[in-house]
């Protein structure tokens, strides 16, 4: 079964007036390719987004950031979290959270074309992926 898939409200927002404006046929595309994605987190796979901590890492060149955000995350967790993800980390080999980014091009109308980018955090503790974020969307 796939993650969860969760919105920040400004980008539930966003979508829902894309979808509002450009029909159903962009409307189903575009939850295909989020259904895509929380299918791929499930699997603890990548395909299809890249990791944006190692993007600003290789851009910036600095190996500080990696696990920056990680640690905040786990700093403010509750015990019990903080647990979980230490339990997620050792079976899974990776950090409990992940902030990643996919971007796809999208045509829709018949003619018209929009490449849209999507920014969101996987949760392996709570089996969910949060869009935070996008980019390039009709309308936006």
């Amino acid at each position: 079964m796939p993650y969860a898939i969760r919105y920040r409200r400004k980008a539930k927002e966003e979508l829902e007036k894309c979808c509002d404006t450009y029909g159903e046929e962009l409307e189903q595309e575009l939850y295909l390719w989020l259904g895509y994605l929380a299918e791929a987190a499930q699997r603890k796979e990548s395909s299809g987004s890249i990791d944006v901590l190692e993007l600003l890492e290789t851009g910036l060149e600095t190996v500080e950031t990696g696990g920056r955000v990680a640690w905040q995350r786990f700093r403010q967790a509750s015990f019990l979290e903080k647990v979980k993800a230490f339990v997620v980390f050792l079976k899974n080999r990776q950090p409990p959270w992940q902030v990643r980014s996919s971007i796809r091009h999208f045509t829709f109308l018949g003619r018209c074309s929009c490449e849209v980018a999507v920014f969101y955090e996987v949760d392996h503790i709570h089996h969910q992926i949060v869009l935070s974020k996008f980019d390039g969307l009709p309308g936006q």
